[in-house]
């Protein structure tokens, strides 16, 4: 169940302040039973990365959005999970600084993405990245 927080303050010029918090579902482990993603915080300057995913650049959607401070490994959503080949676009956020991810299959590193912008791949299970283990 989702909460919101809303908190109403007056500022010192009589304006109305409204902020709006909208409280997330506990984050849940990884399982890494197919494709999830690894982020590599140590390497990543940017606050958010946004995420499209899909089965190739024409048949991808919006997925997620990762914030600093969200868990660094999260599963792709299940009718993804087991593709044979999958599709990642992502936008770092602001565009100027570094975001560094990989995509992972099981155990195996497939791809390590490093940009300041936008960046995307299309990737099998049995392609390897050895910056990403």
């Amino acid at each position: 169940m989702k909460g919101i927080l809303l908190a109403i303050g007056i500022l010192a010029s009589g304006a109305v302040a409204l902020r709006a918090n909208a409280e997330d579902k506990p984050a849940t482990a990884a399982v890494k039973n197919g494709w999830w993603i690894k982020i590599k915080t140590e390497k990543t300057e940017a606050s958010s990365i946004s995420f499209q995913i899909g089965t190739s650049k024409k048949d991808r959607r919006d997925w997620r959005v990762w914030r600093s401070g969200d868990p660094v490994e999260f599963d792709v959503p299940d009718d993804f999970r087991t593709v044979s080949k999958l599709y990642i676009h992502a936008t770092s956020n602001p565009n100027d600084k570094n975001s560094w991810f990989c995509m992972m299959y099981k155990g195996d590193g497939v791809k390590h993405l490093d940009f300041d912008d936008d960046e995307d791949q299309y990737k099998g299970q049995g392609d390897r990245d050895s910056e990403c283990n």
